[in-house]
């Protein structure tokens, strides 16, 4: 069966943000960048992570603790090492 041909609109910063929380956790910052380098506007942006915050999908805290025991519990890391990857995340 043969496609529309019409334009699909694409993905608000909001949208395409939930997408990449379905995949895996990710700090403010990394979310940020990633929406920008997809040509979001950053005002766009700033209400799509405030929304993401306020709805609780979104929260730094949680996220680094996440990250911090995950690396150390399974992959062997040392604290030094997690500070270091939670600050390539921002």
């Amino acid at each position: 069966m043969p496609r529309s041909t019409a334009a699909t609109p694409s993905p608000t910063a909001y949208q395409r943000a939930l997408r990449r929380l379905a995949r895996r956790d990710h700090s403010v910052a990394e979310l940020r960048r990633a929406l920008v380098e997809r040509d979001h506007e950053p005002a766009e942006v700033e209400a799509a992570l405030e929304r993401l915050q306020r709805e609780r999908y979104l929260d730094d805290a949680g996220f680094a603790e996440r990250f911090a025991r995950s690396r150390m519990q399974h992959q062997g890391l040392g604290r030094l090492r997690v500070r270091q990857g939670l600050r390539q995340r921002g």
